[in-house]
């Protein structure tokens, strides 16, 4: 019953707040579990990891601020997600807002 709630609620906020009327995909606990791991291996890789440092040393020797670079770093870090969201079948916005849903 409350898997059958969840549901319920998660395809009406989704329609309401996104204008997202599809069908909500759901995980297993391990199909989650492997797509969290795949998100925070994406940001730890050597060279996302490397590049992002070499963005952010040829920011600072510019005189950049801290929130520009804070702002660089999570665009690259939401773009990295969003790459591996696509490969699992959430691409786009909508697909990270179904994604949230899969793995609540």
């Amino acid at each position: 019953e409350l898997t059958s709630l969840r549901r319920r609620k998660w395809t009406a906020m989704l329609k309401r707040c996104f204008d997202i009327d599809s069908e909500l995909i759901t995980m297993s606990v391990d199909e989650a579990r492997l797509a969290t791991r795949a998100l925070a291996d994406a940001v730890q890789d050597e060279a996302f990891v490397e590049c992002l440092r070499n963005k952010m040393d040829a920011m600072s020797a510019t005189t950049s601020s801290a929130g520009e670079r804070r702002a660089v770093a999570v665009e690259d870090v939401l773009a990295a997600h969003g790459d591996v969201l696509a490969r699992l079948g959430f691409a786009g916005e909508s697909g990270y807002m179904r994604f949230q849903a899969a793995v609540t």
